[in-house]
């Protein structure tokens, strides 16, 4: 199950994420919700009586699909979704065998060893590399964990540790084998090879009439105009419906008495603050404030606060906690106060700005009271339009007839086809037809038949098909020139196809890529020696390590759209340049993160034969 799994991780895609995991902060925690908790999610993933949720599983996957987007976009495809889903069973899987074993041989981890990793933890030290108790907390904090959370899952990493890791961690790659691949990696390599591009191709002869009409018959739904559709339309926006609407000077003064938050803006005050776990550090940075050092510097000297820890910014008096509220906003300014308790500690806190309360005018806010009150009103006129359309439209009434007794516009739309595209069409309307729900409704009634409401951004819409003209063939003399640029193509192609098997045969002759490109009169290239990290062509870096690895004189074909490729490597020639102490480490740390990777995943796949593993691919939504 686990080597079926671990298949995925070697895509560029996965391994991005699997880096941006391990930075990330709750890597340092490994993954919660191992053991089955209360509710109705089915498990996804079992490990003898070990299980992770469904729910948890959906949190973790959206996470990274989350990370994936801000890295490629959000238009990924399906298969990348599923790699990231791949990844993320993988990595629960591997962390609960690994936890799982540590139950069964009784892995004990003392309190001591927790209290000094804690300690160790450079996200929990201060400015002069000391742990801080209030730093670790508001860190913790922001990943929304406790600290019960956290030392929970920090012990299941010290497991994960000494079963897996300390048993590799200390190879070393023999210098000579450094050296070695480091000179395998330097070493250049030259390659010939004939280009053909389609595009210029030529072709020896015309096209047949015989071919023509051949085509004709093959391709004929490319051939055939399609089915289009007249079809009247009646739309009521909401701008017209808000017109109508005047609120009264009673209905405008209980707006304003209902709403009047919003009309007034309380004072606000630019807060520092300082927190202390006693009342003794407090009394020692008060001290040092009333001879005159600065906030930010006392709180970064005494309270290990950076500056943005340290300032609030603008607050109402509502945006803080009690016990300091009243003291905050009956401060004079820049003036420093006592110490203030309370259940997070020792404060002291300074207002160095002050606005005070406003409030809009009532002239003002009677103007967008009114704007308000009208798109508000605006939207139960419409729904009681909808309804009055929907009851005539059942009684039987047609499109004209519902115009007029409802006093309505009616609009027409003239050749529209399923792919959104209108002969004609109001101006005002030419961007209907790229609405799904207008052509719907469209190619979804008969003629005379008057549709369902059609909500849009703007209004409603009520169709009404006029007219169909069914698809019909094209006349071929008006496609002709579509079927010789087809024919052409396609002409063409097989040109090169030949081509390529021709060339590939008389390879496999004996015969040198040189002579054959010489006879056939094709363009011939010979690339300069390159490193495995060059290119030529365009090519990927994955294209040239296919190439890198392909036997002496064995050809390859390359396919790159409308450029085709013949590719015949040379020898491997070693590099003249003498290998720096950069290169060769670099080698030796690639070989030894491999040798560990591939060491590590033993170990598992080892702990995982005496585990009874259950994936639910179906919970999950992917199939078996």
């Amino acid at each position: 199950m686990i080597n079926k799994i671990r298949k995925y991780q070697d895509s560029w895609l996965t391994k991005g994420i699997l880096f941006l995991t391990a930075l990330s902060f709750m890597s340092l925690f490994g993954v919660s919700g191992y053991i089955g908790s209360a509710g109705k999610n089915k498990p996804a993933i079992k490990v003898d009586s070990m299980e992770l949720l469904q729910n948890d599983l959906m949190i973790q996957y959206n996470k990274q699909l989350e990370m994936a987007k801000s890295m490629f976009g959000d238009n990924m495809e399906d298969n990348v979704r599923a790699m990231i889903m791949q990844q993320v069973i993988s990595k629960n899987l591997s962390d609960m065998v690994v936890l799982r074993t540590a139950k069964k041989l009784n892995m004990y981890i003392s309190d001591e060893l927790i209290r000094n990793t804690v300690q160790s933890r450079a996200e929990f030290m201060n400015d002069y590399g000391h742990f801080d108790l209030n730093k670790m907390r508001r860190t913790l904090l922001m990943y929304g964990m406790s600290e019960g959370d956290y030392i929970s899952q920090l012990k299941r990493e010290i497991e994960k540790q000494h079963l897996i890791y300390t048993s590799v961690e200390n190879f070393e790659v023999p210098a000579i084998m450094a050296e070695y691949v480091a000179k395998a990696q330097n070493m250049k390599k030259e390659f010939k090879y004939i280009k053909l591009d389609t595009a210029k191709t030529k072709i020896d002869r015309k096209i047949s009439q015989e071919e023509v009409e051949q085509y004709y018959e093959d391709f004929i739904l490319e051939f055939t105009n399609p089915e289009t559709r007249d079809a009247d339309f009646i739309f009521i926006s909401n701008e017209d419906a808000v017109k109508t609407v005047s609120p009264s000077q009673e209905e405008i003064d209980a707006y304003y008495k209902e709403h009047i938050e919003r009309f007034e803006t309380p004072e606000q005050r630019r807060v520092l603050q300082m927190v202390f776990d006693s009342e003794e550090m407090a009394l020692t940075a008060k001290k040092e404030l009333d001879n005159g050092k600065d906030f930010i510097a006392a709180a970064k000297e005494f309270a290990s606060q950076t500056a943005d820890e340290t300032d609030f910014g603008l607050v109402s008096k509502d945006m803080l906690i009690e016990e300091i509220s009243d003291v905050a906003f009956s401060s004079a300014k820049n003036k420093n106060s006592q110490p203030i308790q309370s259940d997070l500690g020792w404060h002291i806190i300074k207002i160095t700005e002050i606005n005070q309360a406003t409030k809009m005018s009532y002239a003002k806010a009677k103007e967008d009271i009114i704007e308000e009150i009208r798109k508000e009103q605006a939207f139960e006129i419409m729904q009681s339009l909808s309804r009055e359309i929907d009851d005539k439209a059942g009684s039987g009434m047609s499109l004209k007839e519902l115009a007029k007794d409802m006093n309505l516009n009616i609009y027409t739309a003239y050749g529209l086809t399923e792919d959104g595209k209108a002969k004609k069409i109001p101006s005002r309307f030419k961007d209907l037809p790229s609405n799904v729900e207008f052509i719907d409704s469209i190619f979804s009634y008969n003629v005379e038949e008057v549709s369902q409401i059609i909500e849009t951004n703007d209004g409603i819409l009520l169709t009404s098909v006029t007219a169909v003209t069914e698809a019909q063939p094209k006349d071929i003399k008006e496609v002709r020139g579509e079927i010789e640029k087809m024919w052409a193509e396609n002409e063409r192609s097989e040109t090169v196809q030949e081509i390529i098997s021709n060339v590939m045969s008389d390879l496999e002759q004996g015969e040198t890529i040189e002579d054959i490109a010489s006879r056939f009169s094709l363009t011939y290239k010979k690339t300069k020696p390159l490193k495995r990290d060059e290119t030529f062509e365009e090519l990927n870096s994955n294209t040239i390590m296919q190439l890198f690895q392909q036997p002496y004189n064995s050809p390859k074909i390359l396919d790159l759209e409308n450029i085709k490729l013949i590719i015949v490597s040379e020898k491997v020639k070693a590099s003249k340049d003498e290998l720096t102490k950069q290169e060769i480490n670099t080698a030796k740390a690639r070989l030894k993160l491999n040798t560990i990777r591939e060491y590590s995943d033993y170990l598992i796949n080892s702990f995982a034969k005496d585990c009874k593993i259950t994936v639910d691919y179906k919970v999950i939504g992917l199939s078996e």
